[in-house]
């Protein structure tokens, strides 16, 4: 593992932060494109959040050559706040 994986840095998007994308897959491209350092590491495995994060992720793991796996998370309800996920 590496130090920056270690320490948790955050990766600055910069001008992309606010862009807005065609669709999820052309997210997951430009993402891959700003995690190029990652390609080919054995050490990197990309995981996406089912619906709306599996095709961001499947583009990632694409482009790096990483495997992919689906992160499954069920939602937290709050009482009182059907809204809040």
């Amino acid at each position: 593992m590496t130090d920056e994986a270690r320490s948790g840095r955050l990766v600055y998007l910069g001008s992309v932060a606010d862009r807005l994308f065609k669709d999820r897959r052309e997210a997951g491209r430009v993402l891959a494109g700003l995690l190029e350092r990652y390609r080919d590491r054995v050490d990197v495995v990309v995981l996406g959040l089912p619906r709306g994060g599996a095709p961001v992720a499947y583009e990632v793991a694409r482009a790096l050559h990483a495997p992919l796996d689906l992160f499954l998370v069920r939602k937290l309800g709050v009482p009182g706040h059907d809204e809040l996920a």
